[in-house]
């Protein structure tokens, strides 16, 4: 997948705390490298967003047409 087709981005959402800024680039950042073979988690306390992101991470990788697994 190239870079070009990552449409999700930090500024496609208003509101995020800088964990979920982070959360998001270190996604971006997983998906640009599939052949690493590494899982992404995403952690952090209760009330933090998680299930805010992976909601939003889902429908993109979906949308995307990529095979996914959530583990919680």
């Amino acid at each position: 997948m190239g870079e070009e087709s990552l449409a999700l981005n930090v500024d496609s959402f208003q509101g995020l705390t800088a964990d979920q800024k982070d959360a998001i680039k270190a996604f971006i950042e997983w998906l640009a490298n599939p052949k690493s073979g590494d899982s992404f988690l995403l952690n952090g306390f209760a009330g933090s967003g998680k299930t805010f992101l992976a909601m939003k991470f889902i429908h993109f990788v979906e949308k995307e047409g990529l095979s996914w697994t959530v583990v919680a």
